[in-house]
């Protein structure tokens, strides 16, 4: 008869040596400071953890890891997209800026990050519907919603009424979007500067982390870098 507490202890321990789970959210894979964030971040991540990419649509890995320097498409890297249909619904709003499919992407965020121990984003604020980890190049959602309502806050009468008088945005209804939830995640940004912009405007603390610079370095040991960049 086997020992309960050893099968206790056992099933503790294969709990601690499993692989986690992360839910990694970004809208497209585009030449940009975003993109080469995300890519180094998932780059950094998949030797430890099980990636799961949630994308608008699925990546071009070769082009990415030939634009970045990555080698993502040697790797399991899982990827979950958008239904094509609804695609083809959000892409007929002319608004190049328009961020409703950030929205629909943290709408299928909330609905499956039980599956995962972690989501993560290295796009812009972010609902998961349960702190996370989101990296912020620059606190864009301002220019959208000043206010900072939140939607899960009002009914739908409510949100009927909010939404014909302009005080509140459909995208926020589209993501249950709560800026509430959005502040309890651990918030990363690429400089001091935007870390200011971050607290200024959601009241936050941010922690520093500055963007990958892709390209080949001299192998300087850690104690003898200094933090800074230089123009030649």
């Amino acid at each position: 008869m086997s020992d309960p507490l050893t099968s206790e202890r056992q099933s503790g321990a294969s709990a601690c040596l499993r692989r986690k789970h992360l839910l990694f959210v970004q809208r497209e894979q585009p030449r940009g400071g975003a993109a080469a964030v995300a890519a180094w971040m998932m780059q950094a991540l998949i030797p430890d953890y099980d990636i799961t990419l949630l994308s608008w649509r699925r990546p071009d890995l070769r082009a990415l890891d030939l634009f970045f320097g990555t080698s993502l498409h040697a790797t399991e890297l899982k990827v979950i997209t958008i239904s094509p249909w609804v695609r083809r619904i959000v892409e007929l709003d002319p608004d190049p800026g328009s961020i409703q499919d950030w929205c629909v992407l943290l709408r299928r965020c909330k609905q499956i990050r039980r599956q995962y121990d972690l989501v993560l984003s290295a796009e812009m604020e972010a609902d998961f519907g349960a702190p996370g980890i989101q990296y912020i190049h620059f606190p864009a959602l301002t220019a959208f919603y000043p206010a900072q309502a939140s939607a899960p806050t009002l009914r739908w009468r409510q949100k009927g009424t909010a939404l014909v008088r302009g005080a509140l945005r459909p995208w926020m209804v589209v993501a249950d979007y709560s800026f509430e939830r959005m502040r309890r995640n651990l918030t990363l940004v690429n400089s001091d500067w935007i870390g200011e912009l971050v607290s200024q405007a959601y009241g936050i603390e941010a922690v520093t982390v500055y963007p990958p610079a892709a390209g080949e370095f001299p192998p300087i040991p850690w104690e003898q870098r200094e933090e800074c960049f230089c123009l030649h």
